[in-house]
């Protein structure tokens, strides 16, 4: 499948693989005791979300009919997005800094009942020490094997205050001829819990999707009814399609599209630094009857140079204000967003997007693969309050991304008039 092989290109992801794989089903990581072991306690109960307002006890919230504050990200939404962050990237609008949201996975068993295998991509920037952002995480189980009775489809880790500092350790054992024992200490809302072997597990059209939709096996939709929805947005038919009016086809014909959302904004950018003149990267804004909003933002293409650059620049780099980001990820949001400059020319970020994100009720962020790492960055730095103490390039990111908050309205279909796509 195209997409697939990108990710697998980047210098620190093999010897991570080497590292964590096992040469017999007694000492595998991940194994599904292991995996049903290390939920310590979380409970199985979907938040029945996704896209909206919420609004829960004892959380920091806004209202989004005032148009006196910033604005900021209402929930995020990812399939088999990779690390983002040396420290777990925080929600600063909520005090448990969590995200609301599901960060979801697939994952099936590998040669033998005990050993399981995960949708690669999650975790291939593990190994050069880049975990994903607070938030509640999903494993989507593969629906046509025959899990433990304890398990329960899909399984879901729950993010709490302690989410970043709690650690979870993980026996792993390295492969022959080596004998010696490996210790690995992850934060509790990036559970190893899987053998990142599963590369096939990764295109939404081969797993999640048909997964999600298998419900006499799986209770995804029953806990998130939303996802099915989410996930076809996330791939080909919207977040993927470079043309914005076959994607606003897609959303005017597809049953998936059970919110009636619509597309009412679009930009485009470079795709990489060196190649500024060609618009690969595309993001659209969509916004249902209720004006709650949807941005998503595009995952690897394996042809596309500045999509396989950004999954490989492993550099750590500083993004509004957070130290040791995935330097690769952020550069490539820069470009989306033009945060190089601030956001203050006349960008197709703006005119397409930006200017719109006012007239949101909610908004949620979407993305697969880069795309989700992208998701991950753009909602941090939106959920910064303010630029106090920001400089430098960080300062542009923040003005950028950043936008206030106005009343809520319903927009008119997207039409290209703006030539921002």
């Amino acid at each position: 499948m195209n997409r697939v092989g990108a990710m697998s290109q980047r210098s620190g992801t093999v010897l991570a693989l080497v590292l964590i794989l096992s040469s017999s089903p007694s000492t595998a990581t991940g194994g599904a005791q292991k995996f049903l072991a290390a939920k310590q306690g979380n409970d199985n109960n979907g938040t029945v979300l996704q896209t909206g307002v919420q609004h829960e006890p004892g959380r920091a919230s806004l209202s989004t009919n005032s148009v006196d504050h910033k604005g900021f990200v209402n929930s995020i939404f990812t399939l088999g997005a990779p690390g983002t962050s040396v420290k777990p990237l925080p929600n600063m609008k909520r005090d448990d800094r969590c995200f609301l949201g599901s960060r979801v996975w697939t994952m099936e068993q590998v040669n033998h009942p005990l050993i399981t295998c995960a949708d690669f991509f999650t975790q291939a920037a593990n190994g050069d020490d880049f975990w994903h952002a607070r938030m509640e995480t999903v494993a989507l189980l593969n629906p046509s094997q025959k899990w433990p009775s304890s398990a329960s489809n899909p399984e879901i880790f729950k993010c709490d205050s302690h989410s970043d500092t709690t650690l979870v350790t993980v026996d792993a054992s390295l492969p022959k001829p080596s004998t010696a024992a490996l210790i690995t200490k992850l934060p509790a809302s990036n559970p190893l819990t899987a053998l990142p072997c599963g590369v096939p597990l990764h295109p939404p059209e081969n797993t999640y999707i048909p997964w999600t939709q298998n419900s006499r096996r799986t209770d995804m939709l029953k806990k998130y009814p939303e996802s099915l929805m989410l996930e076809q947005m996330s791939n080909d038919d919207v977040a993927y399609n470079m043309k914005w009016e076959n994607a606003q086809n897609k959303l005017k014909t597809s049953e998936w599209n059970t919110g009636g959302y619509k597309m009412v904004g679009c930009a485009r950018a470079s795709s990489g630094l060196a190649n500024v003149t060609k618009k690969k990267q595309p993001s659209y804004l969509l916004q249902n009857g209720s004006a709650d909003c949807i941005l998503t933002f595009k995952g690897t293409t394996p042809t596309d140079q500045g999509d396989v650059q950004a999954d490989k620049d492993i550099a750590h780099t500083t993004f509004c204000g957070w130290e040791d980001v995935h330097r690769g990820f952020a550069d490539h949001l820069r470009l989306m967003v033009s945060a190089m400059d601030g956001g203050f020319t006349d960008s197709t970020w703006k005119r397409g997007v930006l200017d719109r994100l006012p007239k949101c009720r909610s908004l949620t962020v979407l993305g697969h693969s880069l795309g989700g790492a992208m998701a991950e960055l753009f909602s941090y730095c939106a959920n910064v309050e303010s630029s106090q103490g920001l400089e430098g390039q960080s300062l542009k990111d923040w003005q950028a991304i950043n936008w206030q908050q106005g009343t809520p309205e319903i927009m008119d279909d997207y039409t290209g008039e703006d030539q921002a796509c």
